[in-house]
């Protein structure tokens, strides 16, 4: 099945916040109910640092989903664009996205970026004007 909207009509966001200030964890659900949600209004719901999963429920069915990874990443693209994301900016992130694929995945990334020094494969140019290169089929003297 195709979606086209996160969350659908028929659905809710159910988000499972651990709490460090009053050492319990528990359930909230989307103010949205009966309405599909944006990827937008999905973020908005999701600005509490201290949730760690969240699930989608169908409210005809009782069935739920985990889409914790979906929103990481819609959360970081969404950084991405606004402000860009670095290794060191980690400690700001909510915490399911911390704990998501999605981040590791992303941090794998600016880690091997950080890695590479940009360098030239090699230097032709620079040995032609120093006379020490040659040109296909010339002599060597």
């Amino acid at each position: 099945m195709t979606r086209t909207h996160t969350i659908q009509a028929d659905e809710t966001l159910i988000a499972v916040v651990c709490s460090q200030t009053i050492k319990r964890s528990y359930v909230r659900e989307s103010s949205f109910f009966g309405k599909s949600m944006t990827p937008a209004e999905i973020l908005d719901e999701l600005a509490d640092d201290e949730i760690v999963a969240v699930r989608r429920l169908n409210v005809e069915t009782w069935v739920s989903e985990d889409i914790t990874e979906e929103c990481a990443r819609l959360w970081l693209y969404a950084r991405e664009e606004k402000m860009g994301v670095e290794l060191n900016d980690a400690p700001d992130f909510p915490a399911f996205v911390t704990g998501s694929r999605a981040w590791k995945l992303w941090k794998d990334d600016l880690e091997a970026e950080a890695r590479q020094p940009v360098t030239r494969p090699y230097s032709t140019l620079n040995n032609r004007t120093q006379g020490t290169g040659r040109a296909y089929g010339e002599a060597v003297r």
